[in-house]
């Protein structure tokens, strides 16, 4: 599916509102990481780069310390971010018990 520029500009100006990516990947009907890949410039870059197998040291360092700022500042990210951890370690928990009931079997 090609993105046209108003698809593009309608993005935009859901972003600017406010919306999450997610709002306007399902308000769009198009995929979340064509939605982040056209408003966050810093993914796209990070994508270019890693296309083209240059994802170096110094890229890794950027992206991480970006992700940090992000953290930081983006009260939205932040709280994804725990979420995803707060699911990994419930998952992990669950497997590890699931595995402790099997061996006592």
């Amino acid at each position: 599916m090609v993105i046209t520029k108003k698809q593009i500009k309608e993005m935009k100006q859901l972003r600017n509102k406010k919306y999450s990516y997610n709002k306007i990947s399902l308000t769009l009907g198009i995929n979340l990481q064509t939605v982040v890949y056209h408003l966050n410039e810093h993914y796209r870059e990070w994508r270019k780069e890693l296309s083209r197998g240059k994802y170096t040291k110094e890229k890794r360092k950027y992206f991480r310390d970006y992700k940090r700022e992000r953290y930081k500042n983006d009260p939205e990210f932040r709280e994804k971010i725990k979420k995803n951890l707060r699911d990994a370690y419930k998952k992990k928990k669950e497997s590890e018990n699931e595995r402790s009931k099997n061996k006592r079997k």
